[in-house]
């Protein structure tokens, strides 16, 4: 940081960064592809976000370089919203959360961080969700705790919680679904144990909500939604772990 002073009433802070031949260390933790695949972010285990250009024949070229968590960045996720002293535009915005529960909201198209929150919680999964029957978006958030936390994904402040009243524990997934056919208040003593352990990653498919896939290390199910019923279940190959869902 260079700075310089010629009177009493002016100061010049000048920010230099020096590059060596070799790029950053980037090991990668968490990605999302932003809209219309113009865009690809990415966190590492170093703390640092990076936004990709996404180019011709799927080349990634690097155009910013957030040097902004001082721990691993877990979760990455796409939001949309308006905040007070931005344009009416939503897209271009994400959400960051490290492994010491400091939450960060980035404008990505202004390069520029909006909002920053510590918390006590460790997030280790963030979906944005906007409800047809309400004009107020949310962020769900599952990690190192027992509940769903429900927050604003403008301010990040917390709206409500999702407690469990049967045998409360970590979550490692979710997925959030509407289907014309679950009508009426569902009670949690409707709830299903299934064979669903160590549960990497869920979600329901975009044009048929009511099919859920549950994604876990030594195999792969698809059931109904509405009434957990087994549809289809595939075996990892012998030597490979199934990762991440991808729909």
């Amino acid at each position: 940081m260079l700075s310089s002073t010629n009177s009493d009433t002016f100061k010049c802070i000048v920010p230099v960064t020096l590059w060596s031949k070799e790029p950053p260390s980037h090991c990668i933790t968490s990605i999302i592809l932003m809209p219309e695949h113009s865009s690809i972010v990415t966190g590492s285990r170093e703390g640092h976000i990076i936004v990709w250009d996404v180019q011709e024949q799927w080349k990634l070229k690097p155009e910013f370089v957030y040097f902004s968590h001082n721990t691993s960045v877990d979760v990455l996720c796409e939001v949309f919203v308006t905040l007070p002293d931005s344009t009416p535009d939503l897209d271009g915005h994400f959400v960051s959360s490290d492994a010491s529960g400091k939450m960060m909201l980035w404008n990505m198209n202004a390069a520029t961080c909006k909002l920053t929150r510590h918390s006590q919680f460790v997030h280790t999964a963030i979906k944005y969700y906007q409800s047809t029957s309400s004009s107020t978006p949310m962020l769900l958030c599952c990690g190192r705790y027992p509940d769903i936390l429900v927050l604003n994904p403008a301010t990040l402040d917390s709206l409500f919680t999702l407690s469990s009243r049967r045998k409360p524990q970590w979550m490692s997934a979710f997925s959030v679904f509407s289907h014309q056919g679950c009508n009426g208040v569902k009670l949690e003593d409707e709830s299903k144990t299934v064979r669903g352990m160590s549960t990497q990653a869920m979600a329901c498919h975009p044009d048929n909500p009511r099919t859920l896939l549950l994604v876990t290390p030594k195999f792969w199910q698809i059931y109904d939604a509405v009434d957990m019923c087994l549809l289809v279940s595939q075996e990892a190959p012998k030597g490979t772990r199934w990762q991440s869902e991808i729909f």
